[in-house]
Formats: C-alpha cells, structure tokens, sequence
C-alpha cells in the first residue's frame, strides 16, 4: 500500500483523479477462480467468488441484477430482491454452483469459474446492460490468486499521529466533533496510546565474544556474560537472520543481524510466545549456518551442538494447542551466518513449502509475541498515570485534512484495541466494540481481551459514512476502554485510510482482499518457469546446463544448496551452469511487475557419487 507523508497534526489526501461521476455504475473488482484454501464459505469450501464495488455515494439495489459466465446467456443466476450495496461498499458472491440466494450474506451462483479462465459479467435489471464484464475472458490464475482493479490509497491517521487525549472525570458535552476545542486538560500523544501490552514478534539479544565459540554450551555462557564484549537487543517481527555476505536460507527476505556487519564471534537469543491453533503433531525446522539450541517451553526441543555450514535440522512433536514459549541460542564465527525459525503443522521428514517463518502471519505463520519481561512494547505513549486505578474510559481525539472529499470512495479503519471503544466521525457514531449500550464517561468495556487478539489489528469498513466527510480538518474520536480501572493492560492504535479505483488495466494479487479495497500494485502477469537443458537425471561426466524461460526480458537466479532462488537469494545466471557432481539445481526467472515463476528443481546424479 502507497501511503502519503503524515504530518504532526493531520494527513492529507490528494489523489489525482477525477471527482466521481453521478450514479457510478458497480463493477466486478476482484474474482478468484482457483481458490484452494484462501477463504471459505459457510459451509467450509474453498469455492471460487467474485466480488461487485460500489464507487458511487448511494447504495444499489441489485435485486433484479445478473451474473453469467456465459456471453450468450445474460440472466444465467439472477440476484434476489433487496441485495443492497451500499456506498463504498463491498459485495462478495461465491461462484460455487450450489445456486442458493436466500441469504443476502452467502449468495452462490449456479456456476463456476473456470481457473483457466472464462467469461464474465455483472448485467444491469434490464437483462440485458452488460455493466461490467471480463471480455472475452479473464486470466488463468494460480492457486489462492486474485484477479482485479487496482486502488491508490493514502493514509488519514497512520502511527506517529498526533493525538489529543483525556481520562475524564465527567461527561464531556460534544468533544466527539469536529468543532469541540480541546483545553488544557487535554494531552497531546502520539499514537499508539496505553500501557502493559508486549509488542509482536521476537524479544532478541546479541552478545559480541571476546573468544572463538565453537560450541553451543559456549554460547550459553557468552549470552550470561562470560567473555562477552557487546551486548545489543531489539525487537524483531521472525528469526530469520542473514550475516553482510551471507546467502537466504530455506526462506528468502532474510533480514540483518543486530551487530552491523558480521561479527566474528557472537551469540544470539530469540524468545517469544507462540500460539499453536491446534493440538496435534508440529514440526519446527532450524536452518542454521553453525550451532543453534531450540527450548519450547524450557526444554530442549532441538539442537546442532557444534559448528557447520548453512543446513536443515527438523522435529517433529506431538504438541498441545495454546500458548507456548520458544526461546532458539544461535552461535556464529567468522565469515558469513544465518540462522531461521519456521514450523508446518503435521509431521514433515524434510523442508517443504509448508512451512512458514514463526512471526510471519501475514504468510500463514505461527504469531509470535515479546516477552511480557523484556521491555518492548507496542504502545508510543503511556497514559497509564491518568488511567491506571483511575478510570476505565479515554477520549482520544485524532485530526487529519481532506483536500477534496469527493475523492475518497472507500474509507477503511483498522484498529488494534484492549478492550472496547466506540469510534466517531465528526461526532456521529460510525464503530463500536464491547462497548455497553448505554455509555457515560466512566464506562468500561464488556469484556477483556487477550494481548493477542489486543495486537491484530481489526478492519472495518466506514465507507457508508463518507458523506460525513468535509474539507479540511475532520476528526476521527474515540472513546476507548479498559475492562475496569484497575485492569493492567489498556491499548488503542487506529489506521484510518482513504482509497479509490485506479482507472486502467486489472493486475494480480498474491493475498486477496475480500471486503477491501485491492492494493495500489500487483503483478501484470505471470513468469513462465525456467527450463533445463540437460534435464534432471543420470550423468556420467561433467555437463553444462542451459537455462531458460519463454518471458521475454526474464532473468534467471539459481542455486546449488537447496534454498530457494529469489531476486536476493542466488545466482544471476548468464552462462551455462556447470555441474561436475552430484546436484540439487533449483532455478526460478523474475521480471519487474511480473510475478515470479514457481521454482523448478533438476537433480543431476553422478554414479561415482552414488
């Protein structure tokens, strides 16, 4: 997501479009054909779905309307009477083929979409104004892919904004709106505000050695302060370290050690809390460039003791679902290091494409959360000296600057909270969460939610509330609460955005957004896989392998370890690769707006390996 500089007092939103013609017409936004597992209906199937945009600033009925995959068939499922599209707003329908359209909310077609692709189009009440189509056909998709418009979005309220902020005594008459002036018993904080929550992702501390470590009982003592020279901590979202000069392992995205450059000799120690959703067999994979020690919950889950060249060591364990702690040591001596953590539910005998970094929930990875002790946390400004023991309720007051309000056609709010808060917008009421019916300055929340759930941000939809919009200053206000005053644990980090459709050709999209708007880049298409010449197989004497993909403008990166090849992670290829025994060739091809090609895999076996 693009987003526009924030400033001390408020963001603003230019975005150079055209104001939205009267009564703008719904369309086909965002379609997935191949959905094996992304999102699932109410009956738990991965079925195929579309979804209908609503630029205009009054609702649609679409009652009467039609979807069809078929040019010459325009009624082929029609919607049933009363499905209301309002302002801004999303509508998802499956096209599973059950053909159900008695609940407004899980709509199905009676038909499908072909992954290879097809016709389609959304038909006016006239049966027969096409008024949004795919023609003749949209794209073949891969699995969990989208397909659709682009949106350029721009942040209202983004971290960093500055806050006014009261724990009030009594009721406050009209500090929600946009004209109420905030006196002195305001204070101004930068957002995030509250107090007692961790912060997500790995509490970790690196010592610099005095002495060579070449043992993992060495790096024990080293991390407790023997022979230690330097010691650096910090907080970072996944364990997937990678030395100045080191290579990615397993997983690409490798990000740098705390000590800049690569020290000599250190010792490194990463603890969090994990979630496991279910009980059942998991297994944890290290890839490790030297010796590393795995804890899960204080006991020895895994380890290579000694030191060693980058490589995999798995386990695979019968765990309980809940929280857990897992704590890796990880040593490291001259020259390049890296060293990640990544699990897959299920028993796995070697590395494979299931598995994800702990931390990377955004890739389906287990959530990862600092220690409660360490002393990270996610909150900018601790307000807990006007709130702890005090009261359950704070107002906070947020200002951000529309240039033109006409441009905005989706208004979106996430929200990271502990416990509840109501949310308005210029005064009027637009989102509440376990908030009571009736509120009064002291009011506290329904009830208390967990530090994880506090930290995932939460994403509503307030585009139906456009209208309240104006130009120049607005206000964003909230009245957020604790579960009662003497809870020690209180949050609220909002993101308030502003998008709307780009005008031009549809892209592809890796993580679909059903609900929102889709993001400001994606791929123009596909990169066609490299192929090899030799191919896989026997060989008796050394070979050259010729690489290539059918993409023009297509670059080629490979690798001979077993890591998966990336745009940062192996060898740009430009000649023939020589290969003079037993290898694993993995090879992938990238061009810029494209998405990269599936890596392929040659193993070439020598007999006098064998």
């Amino acid at each position: 997501m693009k987003t526009l500089p924030l400033f001390v007092f408020a963001a603003v939103l230019t975005l150079a479009t055209a104001v939205p013609q009267a009564h703008a017409a719904p369309v086909i936004s965002e379609i997935m054909s191949a959905n094996d597992a992304a999102v699932l209906d109410e009956d738990g199937t991965a079925a195929d779905w579309l979804e209908i945009f609503n630029p205009d600033t009054a609702a649609v009925n679409l009652g009467g309307w039609s979807l069809t995959d078929d040019a010459t068939d325009l009624v082929k499922w029609i919607f049933p009477p009363d499905v209301i599209l309002p302002p801004g707003g999303f509508l998802r329908v499956w096209a599973s083929g059950k053909d159900r359209a008695a609940d407004p909310a899980a709509l199905h077609t009676n038909f499908s979409l072909a992954s290879e692709g097809e016709y389609l189009a959304l038909v006016a009440d006239d049966s027969a104004t096409v008024v949004s189509d795919f023609a003749p056909a949209f794209p073949s998709m891969m699995d969990d892919e989208s397909h659709g418009a682009l949106f350029t979005t721009a942040t209202l309220i983004g971290p960093g904004a500055t806050a006014k902020t009261l724990a009030p005594a009594v009721e406050t008459p009209g500090w929600q709106t946009r004209e109420f002036v905030p006196g002195g018993t305001w204070t101004a904080t930068p957002l995030s505000v509250g107090f007692g929550m961790p912060a997500l992702g790995f509490f970790v501390e690196e010592r610099k050695s005095g002495v060579p470590i070449t043992t993992i009982t060495a790096a024990e003592e080293t991390l407790s302060g023997t022979n230690a020279v330097d010691l650096l901590t910090g907080l970072r979202p996944v364990v997937n370290f990678v030395s100045e000069g080191g290579q990615d392992g397993r997983q690409s995205g490798g990000i740098a050690f705390l000590h800049p450059g690569a020290p000599e000799h250190f010792a490194l120690r990463a603890t969090a809390q994990i979630t496991l959703p279910a009980g059942g067999q998991w297994t944890f994979h290290v890839n490790s460039s030297d010796g590393f020690r795995l804890y899960f919950d204080n006991a020895v889950l895994l380890q290579h003791t000694g030191t060693r060249d980058a490589a995999d060591s798995l386990i695979t364990r019968t765990l309980t679902s809940g929280t857990h702690t897992l704590r890796l040591v990880h040593f490291g001596g001259a020259g390049a290091n890296s060293v990640e953590i990544s699990a897959a539910q299920g028993a796995h005998p070697a590395y494979n494409d299931n598995f994800r970094l702990v931390g990377d929930t955004e890739n389906g990875g287990l959530s990862a959360l600092a220690p409660a002790d360490s002393g990270v946390s996610n909150v900018t400004t601790d307000i807990s000296a006007a709130l702890l023991n005090t009261a359950s309720s704070a107002y906070v007051r947020v200002p951000f600057v529309l240039t033109n309000p006409a441009d905005v056609e989706i208004l979106d709010l996430s929200v990271a909270y502990n416990d509840g808060f109501i949310a308005y917008l210029n005064g009027t009421e637009v989102a509440r969460r376990n908030a009571p019916e009736t509120v009064t300055a002291g009011s506290a929340a329904t009830l208390s939610r967990s530090a994880r759930e506090s930290l995932e941000p939460e994403r509503i939809s307030l585009s139906a509330f456009r209208p309240l919009l104006t130009t120049g200053e607005n206000v964003l206000a909230f009245q957020a609460m604790n579960a009662s005053a003497q809870d020690t644990s209180f949050y609220l980090a909002p993101v308030l955005t502003a998008a709307r459709r780009t005008p031009g050709e549809a892209r592809f999209f890796r993580q679909a957004t059903p609900g929102f708007a889709n993001p400001s880049e994606g791929a123009r298409g596909h990169v066609a896989a490299p192929e090899a010449d030799p191919p896989h197989g026997y060989r008796e004497g050394p070979t050259s392998v010729t690489l290539t993909s059918v993409t023009p403008g297509a670059v080629i990166r490979y690798t001979t370890n077993g890591s998966r090849p990336t745009l940062t992670n192996g060898t740009l290829y430009t000649t023939p690769v020589a290969i003079d025994k037993t290898t694993v060739l993995r090879a992938a091809a990238f061009l810029e707006e494209y998405e990269a090609s599936p890596a392929v895999t040659q193993t070439y076996l020598f007999l006098n390996d064998v």
